[in-house]
């Protein structure tokens, strides 16, 4: 018996155990059996402790959900601005267009499909990026101290 297993709480997605099988061909997923497991409702009063084991708990999935989009981003910017460097590297080392700048997109947009952000202009903008500040971005002196 092959089962799908989804589980959402609010707006996040809880990860399960899962196992790729075959079914006529198709590719689908399987949940492992102790994934089905249940919690069960609360019928009695909640512990006078629980409130602030909840809100600690929040501030930890918040934090680190904070410290995690800032790593995405610097990455992200850092991604960028050596993407622009090497085209612009590139550019003046072989003394080509534009033209090369468009198939570039279209070749890393067939290379990572589900991934956005490649397109014709963005890696104009990066060029100019890399242009504008020639020097890699890093953080100020101050923020690095431990």
């Amino acid at each position: 018996m092959i089962k799908l297993m989804t589980m959402r709480c609010s707006r996040s997605i809880t990860f399960l155990p899962l196992s790729p099988c075959r079914d006529n061909g198709k590719k689908v997923i399987e949940a492992e059996a102790e994934a089905e497991a249940t919690i069960p409702a609360q019928l009695g009063a909640l512990p006078s402790w629980y409130g602030d084991l909840l809100g600690e708990v929040k501030e930890a999935v918040a934090g680190a959900r904070l410290r995690a989009q800032r790593a995405v981003n610097t990455e992200l910017a850092q991604m960028y601005w050596r993407i622009g460097k090497l085209i612009l590297a590139r550019q003046e080392q072989e003394g080509w267009g534009t033209k090369v700048v468009g198939r570039l997109a279209a070749d890393l947009k067939a290379s990572f499909p589900n991934q956005r952000g490649f397109s014709r202009r963005n890696l104009l903008c990066m060029q100019k990026m890399a242009r504008t500040w020639p020097e890699p971005i890093v953080q100020q002196p101050v923020a690095q101290l431990p």
